[in-house]
């Protein structure tokens, strides 16, 4: 078991959890915000910025994470069986809502991304948030409560395929995505199945359960 605060990926990063590992988050707000003092990836606190995909936006509370990346290119998160991420479901009162705390995961604005074979649970926001990326492949999953599942908007090029999502929230979702096929996969929610927006949408072999576990 790894208690840990956020840890930051880079271009051309595997991060491998092996089978009985846990990335156990803190339960300190505080510890998601360590990436602000990072000398390779410097934001502009003072810049105006696109609400979505500028670097002021990208330091706001609704955006930290257990594991983060930013501009970053062929990167990967792998699991064994029995691997866990746990975000530890951290009570964040300048979060979103005035309780949401940090992501699972948020990858923003990168290329070349997978993610397979781990479970996460107790996220404390979105299990997977993807905003402005292209080439995601996610397959193996599984996710036990927090919110969205996977989210994933202003990307493209998306494939999900052999998950098990189990969530509070959404379980897949994104607006102004484009070239996205969900398949094979079990989706048991609280809000919506499948929320998407966008163009060359494929939803293949899918089950949903209601009401939600």
């Amino acid at each position: 078991v790894f208690k840990t605060a956020t840890i930051k990926l880079r271009s051309n990063i595997t991060l491998r959890l092996l089978s009985g590992a846990v990335l156990d988050g803190s339960t300190n707000p505080e510890d998601y915000t360590h990436f602000l003092d990072d000398t390779l990836e410097v934001y502009d606190l003072e810049a105006e910025s696109d609400p979505y995909l500028g670097t002021a936006y990208l330091t706001r509370p609704w955006y930290n994470s257990l594991i983060r990346a930013y501009k970053a290119k062929n990167i990967k998160i792998l699991g064994e069986k029995d691997s866990f991420i746990c975000g530890n479901d951290v009570f964040n009162p300048e979060g979103e809502e005035n309780y949401r705390g940090p992501h699972a995961i948020t990858f923003a604005c990168c290329s070349n991304i997978e993610f397979a074979g781990y479970t996460v649970k107790n996220s404390a926001n979105f299990a997977h948030n993807a905003p402005c990326c292209q080439n995601i492949y996610a397959h193996d999953l599984t996710v036990l409560g927090g919110h969205d599942g996977i989210h994933f908007k202003y990307s493209k090029n998306v494939l999900i395929e052999n998950c098990e999502f189990y969530t509070g929230d959404d379980c897949v979702a994104g607006i102004d995505t484009e070239n996205v096929v969900v398949r094979n996969c079990l989706l048991d929610c609280a809000c919506s199945a499948i929320r998407l927006g966008g163009k060359d949408i494929l939803i293949d072999n899918c089950r949903t359960h209601a009401p939600s576990r």
